[in-house]
């Protein structure tokens, strides 16, 4: 969790840390012509998917929203 400038909050170990780790977790709905489904994806799929880290895709965020827009 951002608790402030380069201050990270593990809910798991309780402890502030000044940098973080972000990761991919999806849900999405894909289909053809004969049905549907709900899947979910984590880092590794949603790297390969999007072509970008997680951490990539938070800095472009940040900078170019068009960019990340397009990315997506």
């Amino acid at each position: 969790t951002d608790v402030g400038p380069n201050q990270w909050r593990c809910e798991r170990c309780q402890r502030v840390h000044d940098a973080c780790q972000h990761r991919y977790i999806m849900s999405m709905q894909v289909s053809d012509h004969t049905d549907s489904a709900w899947v979910n994806l984590f880092n590794e799929q949603g790297q390969v998917l999007l072509g970008k880290t997680a951490d990539e895709m938070a800095l472009l965020n940040q900078a170019d929203r068009e960019e990340y827009e397009r990315v997506l």
